[in-house]
């Protein structure tokens, strides 16, 4: 557990660290018959060094770190994947310390890269663009991190870096160039598996929302085509409400991308989504179309006064040329004003376009799932509906609240708002069709329900307190 106490770690490695060291000199006589063996010492050793040097940085003990693994490990060769552990440990508590950057770029910038591979090379560079970054040396940063995903391109962490180092120099300059080349950068750390790439999403979709007024963000995220769309499942919801945005042509193709991969996780959330929008798109819809159709009666008017004097022209008659120019003027004015009066679509109707678009490529792909999904969902309605003694109990409740309500003291009369209330409720919950329908259940309460709260009733309370009493009864008995 990295988050152990760093004695209990010292205890550990460093009685290992011992062993490590007999079993060296132990096998020092057998370096040429057993070479395997011989190095399996200063591997392990070294292993255990990093491991403490690993622990100490992630406990902010980054002093600690660097001299642990400067001067625990003792011998002058070491096996290239820990000589890499242990570069990299060093550099990354130079970054986090801050006060010995100068001292990590140095480290950084004197290693022979040699013996390293192409994927140990480019995170080198990348840490070096890292120290660049911090001293302000742009250009240089640009440069290490450049160099890295050439060294390897699939380098997760190194696309990460260098979307978060495009990400700064935007928002410090406001260069659109940054923002494009920051939207590639999340992106294809995203594509390639970085964790903590799949965090930038939010900040993604953020700048799609906000920053992309020369599309830079949207070309971005249209040309990477091969990111795992499971990563976006948790942001249904947000993308959904990004229909009625400007980025709605971005977002519904990664949504349709989306109902063909992940079908179930779409479909309740887009469903709710459509109900929900097709109450507030119809009023806009309605205004937009007599709009639309008001424009196009006048454009094809305007087409038919045109055939018309163009009829007059041929003809040679003066006056007729007279009357239909005339006319064929107005109507073309009068279609170009409307035309340019036409205003833009409005924003529910065009989320609700898109939103059916996405529905009709599930239903299309996955017709047997939805039809599924909708019985389940009937399933689901018919199983959890309120039983009619749970009903009883929440008009009740809603009596009760009505009592305490009114402006009256309780020895007072109940008000005639409240009698009228109470008549309503006795004949909408006890009408012969209710009673019918639901059988013994509605009838055990019938009698008992109207005798005490029915206005007409004998027994109805003759005050607002009294009547509070006997709702008080029936929620106990409820």
């Amino acid at each position: 557990n990295e988050w152990e106490s760093l004695a209990h770690w010292g205890d550990v490695l460093i009685w290992r660290n011992h062993i490590y060291n007999l079993v060296i000199n132990a096998l020092n006589d057998f370096q040429e018959m057993l070479p395997q063996m011989h190095q399996a010492g200063y591997r392990d050793k070294a292993w255990s060094v990093n491991q403490l040097g690993a622990a100490a940085r992630k406990q902010y003990q980054y002093n600690l770190c660097i001299s642990s693994i400067n001067k625990l490990y003792g011998f002058n060769r070491m096996d290239v994947q820990e000589a890499f552990v242990k570069i990299r440990e060093q550099a990354k508590a130079y970054l986090a310390g801050g006060e010995e950057v100068i001292t990590g770029l140095n480290l950084i910038t004197t290693t022979n890269l040699e013996y390293f591979t192409p994927e140990h090379q480019a995170e080198i560079f990348r840490l070096k663009g890292l120290f660049h970054q911090t001293l302000g040396e742009h250009g240089a940063a640009n440069n290490s991190f450049s160099t890295a995903l050439t060294l390897h391109r699939q380098l997760p962490e190194g696309w990460l870096s260098w979307g978060t180092f495009n990400d700064a120099m935007y928002s410090s300059s406001g260069d659109k160039a940054y923002l494009e080349s920051t939207a590639a950068c999340y992106l294809q750390a995203i594509r390639f598996g970085s964790v903590r790439g799949r965090g930038m999403l939010p900040r993604l979709l953020h700048l799609l929302s906000f920053e992309n007024d020369g599309g830079e963000v949207g070309r971005a995220m249209d040309r990477q085509t091969d990111m795992p769309l499971w990563v976006l499942v948790v942001w249904i919801p947000q993308l959904l409400m990004s229909l009625q945005r400007p980025e709605v042509v971005h977002i519904k193709r990664l949504l349709v991308q989306l109902s063909l991969a992940f079908p179930q996780a779409l479909y309740y959330a887009l469903r709710t989504y459509l109900l929900t929008l097709r109450e507030t798109a119809v009023k806009p819809l309605h205004e937009y179309t007599s709009a639309a159709r008001g424009a196009k009666t006048a454009l094809e008017q305007a087409k038919v006064a045109e055939a018309a004097k163009q009829a007059a022209i041929a003809s040679g008659d003066q006056t007729k040329i007279a009357e239909t120019t005339a006319a064929a003027s107005a109507a073309t004015q009068t279609a170009r004003t409307l035309q340019a009066a036409l205003p833009e679509k409005p924003g529910e109707v065009v989320a609700f376009e898109a939103g059916r678009e996405v529905m009709e490529a599930v239903r299309s792909k996955h017709g047997s799932l939805v039809q599924v999904l909708e019985n389940l969902l009937t399933e689901i309605g018919s199983r959890f509906v309120p039983k009619p003694a749970e009903r009883l109990l929440a008009v009740v409740h809603m009596l009760l609240h009505r009592c305490y309500k009114a402006p009256c003291a309780n020895v007072a009369e109940v008000p005639a708002s409240l009698k009228k209330e109470l008549g309503g409720v006795c004949k909408a919950c006890f009408s012969p069709e209710q009673v019918a329908k639901h059988g013994w259940e509605m009838q055990q309460h019938r009698d008992s329900f109207v005798r005490d709260l029915d206005p007409e009733s004998e027994h109805f309370p003759a005050t607002l307190g009294k009547l509070v009493e006997g709702l008080k009864g029936w929620k106990a008995r409820l």
